[in-house]
């Protein structure tokens, strides 16, 4: 069996045949800043206010807040945000403003650099921003940003504690984020890097707002207070040290055994709890977890842990967009041919055990990885690298028989199971 990997250059003879951006419509970088600086770019219009540019029909490809204060700028890009100009980064020479919202620190030269790669990627996508449903528009955000996290924020109004502002300001309500993440995560398309902190929520209403209130193990009453006990040798009392006392000295008020001498007599054991209302005496109380919002009580285990992580769009996220199927390995991989990679493993091992039986059934695995897909995009653009990448997927298709396996490895790599055959007999159906 073998593993041959397909590695390219920009130069292959395939990249010139592709169609190149299009140059018949201008795409600008807006500068937002109250005074106009000196010489722009040709392709940057300076306003000094978003609002005559959100409410137009601007061909651009990013914003650039300068010189604003850093309430300014958060208005500006929280606008922005529920513009129909929502998934174009905008950039801020604020290094303090750490807006979640905003796209970071950037000097004029590097905004539009970056803004520019951003815009190949979302045109590479043939996609209609606007025509987008909530849990499409979140994806398609992060796609262009490549490999940025959607960062939480803690927030005590929040009902789960923290929010995502990213998800908050593309769903337009609370109710609806919560709702949206949860499928996403669901669906694996966005999923956790790094965890952060871990809350306890409400298993009735989900809210991450629980008040621990200690109360009596026997009667759940609240009015309970430490006090020193004493431990009668006699007749073997436990109880305050106040019921023993008495006008003549400490006295059991079980058996009425004087106490003279601690350790002979009597004996002081660990402090304890008195309850007010049912006079029970106990070393640990029992702990209630309240919740603020429905009013629920539950006991601490019967809260639900939920991890708090930052977030990236998964492989299989970025696949989803690209091909509108989230189990397609390449964009035009025959359907019916692809299978989930348990499978795919799955079947390998069974066939190796065939093989071991009946050394004449053989089998063949052919791995097609684009090893530096990266390095294309940066040389000729995302648009024709992907419109380079899907002649790649579509060539494979070709030479796929109806037998065959395939599943995906990586963004950027395909595994095909050929039973019966040989990666030199795949190779021979044909050439790339």
């Amino acid at each position: 069996m073998k593993s041959p990997e397909t590695k390219m250059t920009a130069s292959d003879e395939s990249v010139s045949s592709m169609t190149s951006f299009p140059t018949s419509k201008r795409f600008f970088l807006v500068l937002i800043s109250p005074d106009k600086p000196g010489q722009l770019p040709e392709n940057v219009i300076h306003v000094t206010d978003q609002t005559a540019v959100v409410e137009g029909n601007i061909n651009l490809f990013g914003f650039l807040l300068q010189g604003l204060s850093e309430a300014e700028q958060n208005k500006a890009v929280s606008h922005i945000r529920q513009s129909q100009y929502w998934v174009h980064p905008v950039y801020t020479d604020n290094t303090n403003n750490k807006n979640p919202l905003l796209d970071g620190h950037k000097t004029l030269v590097e905004a539009m650099s970056s803004a520019q790669q951003m815009q190949e990627l979302l045109i590479s996508l043939k996609l209609d921003p606007q025509a987008l449903q909530t849990d499409e528009k979140i994806m398609l955000y992060q796609y262009i940003r490549e490999q940025s996290e959607l960062r939480p924020v803690l927030d005590r109004n929040s009902k789960r504690l923290y929010r995502y502002p990213v998800i908050d300001v593309l769903s337009k309500t609370e109710e609806l984020a919560d709702i949206v993440l949860i499928d996403l995560l669901k669906r694996q398309t966005l999923i956790p890097r790094t965890l952060l902190d871990r809350t306890r929520e409400c298993p009735h209403c989900g809210s991450a707002h629980p008040h621990f209130i200690d109360v009596c193990p026997q009667c759940e009453s609240i009015e309970i207070h430490k006090t020193a006990a004493l431990h009668c040798f006699t007749c073997g009392h436990v109880g305050p040290e106040t019921d023993f006392q008495s006008p003549s000295g400490m006295l059991c008020p079980q058996c009425n055994t004087r106490l003279r001498h601690i350790g002979v007599d009597y004996d002081r054991p660990l402090t304890q709890y008195a309850c007010q209302s049912c006079h029970h005496i106990f070393i640990e109380p029992k702990i209630r977890a309240n919740c603020l919002d429905c009013g629920s009580e539950n006991l601490p285990e019967q809260l639900i842990p939920h991890d708090i992580s930052t977030l990236v769009l998964s492989v299989q996220g970025r696949m989803l967009l690209r091909s509108g199927a989230s189990n397609e390995s390449f964009t035009n991989v025959k359907t019916s041919n692809y299978v989930v990679g348990a499978y795919f493993r799955q079947t390998i091992a069974w066939s190796l055990s065939i093989q071991e039986r009946h050394p004449d059934i053989g089998f063949g695995l052919v791995l097609f990885n684009i090893q530096n897909a990266q390095e294309i995009i940066e040389q000729i653009g995302a648009l024709r690298a992907y419109a380079l990448f899907d002649e790649i997927s579509l060539r494979i298709s070709e030479l796929q028989r109806d037998s065959d396996l395939a599943t995906r490895f990586g963004e950027y790599g395909l595994w095909i199971f050929l039973p019966m055959s040989s990666a030199e007999g795949f190779a021979n159906r044909g050439a790339l």
